[in-house]
C-alpha cells in the first residue's frame, strides 16, 4: 500500500464497531466495517498502528492479514468497497493464527498464506451476502465456529493490561510485576504480539492520546491531553505521533479515534 502523506478521514457513517461475539469477546476488540458510496471518489485512510492484528474481508476478494503495524499506512480504498474486519486484541495472534507475529509485522498477506486451513473456511461465505451488516454477521459466526482461540499465556496477557494501563511504566517494573526476567518477558512478547514491551507500550499510549482527544471533543489543550496520555511533555507527544501517524496532533487528533476504544484496555 501506499505510504504518501495521509488524507482525510472517510465520513464517520463509512465506518462503524460491533460488539464480537460472545464467544469471541475475549480474542476480538471488535468486528468492524466500511463502506463506500459507489458513485464516489477514491479514498485515502490512514490506518494508523494500534498494536492489534486483523483479519479482513474486501469486497469479493479473499481474507487477507494485516499484521502489527509499527507506523502508518495509506489504504486507497475504491468506490464501491466493503469491508469486514475482525480486530484481534494484542497478543492474540499466535494462538488465532498459529505463528509467531513477529514474523507478520508490518505487513498484509493473504489468509492462505499464513493460515491455510483457516483460509479455506473463511474465504467464500462472507463475500456470497450483498447487505454490510450481513456479512459482519456471517463472518462474526464463522470466526466463532471455526477459530481455535488459544488464549495467550499469563505474562503476555499481564504485559499487554500492564503496559496499557502504565503509559509511563519502566521495564524493569513491568518485570518485577509479573515475576519474569527482561530476556524472557520480551522474548514471549515479541512472540503473540508482534512488538517489543517498548514498543507495545508506546503504540498504547499513542491509542490512549486518541481515546482522550476523542472525549475531551475540540478545543483540549494538547499540552493536557500530553500529560493525561502518558507523555513527558506535549514535545514528546508530538514526536511519538510524528513517527507513529506520519502528521502532527494537531491534525491528527481532532478527526481519529482510538481503534481500541472497544477493548477496556485503559480502565483502570
Amino acid at each position: 500500500m501506499p505510504t504518501d502523506a495521509p488524507g482525510p478521514l472517510s465520513p464517520a457513517a463509512a465506518y462503524r464497531e460491533h460488539a464480537p461475539p460472545a464467544a469471541l469477546r475475549d480474542a476480538l476488540v471488535c468486528l468492524w466495517s466500511h463502506a463506500s458510496a459507489p458513485d464516489g471518489a477514491e479514498r485515502a485512510q490512514p490506518v494508523l498502528p494500534d498494536g492489534c492484528v486483523d483479519v479482513l474481508w474486501v469486497s469479493d476478494a479473499e481474507p487477507v492479514v494485516a499484521g502489527p503495524a509499527t507506523r502508518s499506512i495509506v489504504a486507497r480504498v475504491a468506490p464501491g468497497t466493503t469491508i469486514v474486519g475482525a480486530r484481534f486484541r494484542p497478543g492474540w495472534c499466535a494462538g488465532v493464527l498459529g505463528v509467531d507475529a513477529s514474523e507478520l509485522r508490518d505487513l498484509h498477506l493473504p489468509l492462505r498464506d499464513v493460515a491455510p486451513a483457516l483460509a479455506r473456511r473463511l474465504s467464500t461465505s462472507v463475500a456470497d451476502r450483498e447487505a454490510r451488516m450481513e456479512r459482519v454477521a456471517v463472518a462474526g459466526a464463522l470466526l466463532a465456529r471455526h477459530l481455535a482461540c488459544v488464549p495467550p499465556d499469563g505474562v503476555v496477557r499481564g504485559a499487554v493490561q500492564w503496559l496499557a494501563r502504565h503509559p509511563q511504566g519502566r521495564m524493569d517494573g513491568l518485570s518485577r510485576a509479573l515475576h519474569v526476567s527482561p530476556r524472557q518477558l520480551q522474548r514471549r512478547l515479541l512472540a503473540a504480539s508482534g512488538y517489543t514491551p517498548r514498543t507495545l507500550r508506546r503504540i498504547l499510549r499513542f491509542q490512549r492520546l486518541l481515546a482522550l482527544a476523542d472525549a475531551a471533543g475540540p478545543g483540549a489543550r494538547l499540552s493536557s491531553l500530553a500529560l493525561r496520555a502518558g507523555y513527558a511533555d506535549q514535545a514528546h507527544m508530538t514526536r511519538d505521533v510524528r513517527d507513529l501517524a506520519g502528521t502532527t496532533p494537531a491534525a491528527l487528533l481532532p478527526g481519529a479515534g482510538s481503534a481500541l476504544r472497544m477493548a477496556n484496555l485503559f480502565d483502570s
